[in-house]
């Protein structure tokens, strides 16, 4: 009765379960849309909750880089909050600025962002990096993963390189800004302000300017496209807060005449 044989405690009372490891493998797999990517949150939540406390906690930051257009920043920056689904962040903030290659060196039209929280415990989901480096669920996922669909497109392809943790916060707010992408001048363009501005006058030739390149080399990490320091990320906050009041007071406005305009062709087409 294999009596000499022992299962870790976890196994023996089927914890993770194939039913848990499908539905983390398939979270860590590319969604074809909004639909597929609610039901596999779904299913995460569903499966995950049965988790003990310690796999669904954490006492580190979290962050998470997003691209936001135009609407999405006067939105946060607006009504100072950003509605939010469940999402993977991840407790590396290198890994939160490397994420799809950084801040673009050339402008899209997006504002890249990057937030931070220390989430409550109700708001954790799963903690990715916790449980897949358990050896006992690793166990489980070696014994289960030919009965996994498409094992090789999640679980099997990314495994645990992203310290990535699973949260349901609800919303962002302007307050868990961390740091927005930005774009400086190329290095080049650096040195020749440089020298202008230090010598005020054009360099003589390139050997000159060489010579003053090599001198200055420190400048080249500030440039191009770069993740500001959340000091110049608070500042830039602070200059666009009249900006920001000024078209949330317009949108309110607006909304309110609009309101006013239904109320009162509603009020004719009644005879009231």
């Amino acid at each position: 009765m294999n009596a000499g044989v022992s299962f870790p405690i976890h196994m023996t009372n089927n914890l993770f379960t194939p039913e848990l490891i499908q539905a983390v493998s398939d979270w860590q797999r590319k969604p074809r849309d909004r639909m597929q990517r609610h039901k596999r949150a779904l299913a995460l939540q569903e499966h995950c909750f049965k988790l003990p406390n310690e796999y669904r906690q954490t006492s580190l930051t979290c962050y998470r880089q997003m691209s936001l257009d135009k609407k999405g920043v006067w939105k946060l920056l607006g009504h100072q909050s950003l509605d939010e689904q469940v999402s993977s962040w991840t407790l590396d903030m290198g890994f939160a600025k490397a994420l799809l290659g950084g801040v673009p060196q050339v402008a899209t039209g997006y504002q890249e962002v990057i937030f931070a929280i220390f989430p409550k415990p109700d708001q954790v989901v799963v903690n990715l990096k916790m449980l897949l480096d358990d050896e006992e669920f690793k166990q489980a996922v070696e014994a289960h993963k030919a009965e996994i669909n498409f094992f090789s497109e999640g679980l099997g392809k990314y495994k645990n390189d992203q310290s990535e943790i699973v949260l349901n916060v609800g919303e962002l707010l302007e307050a868990d800004i961390w740091s927005f992408g930005g774009r400086s001048s190329s290095f080049e363009e650096l040195v020749k302000l440089a020298f202008l501005h230090i010598h005020n006058r054009e360099p003589r030739d390139e050997q000159e300017l060489s010579v003053f390149r090599a001198e200055n080399s420190e400048m080249e990490c500030h440039a191009g496209a770069s993740w500001l320091t959340h000091e110049s990320t608070l500042n830039v906050l602070r200059r666009v807060r009249p900006q920001a009041d000024e078209l949330l007071a317009r949108k309110e406005k607006e909304e309110r005449l609009r309101r006013e305009a239904d109320a009162e062709i509603r009020s004719c087409a009644t005879g009231e």
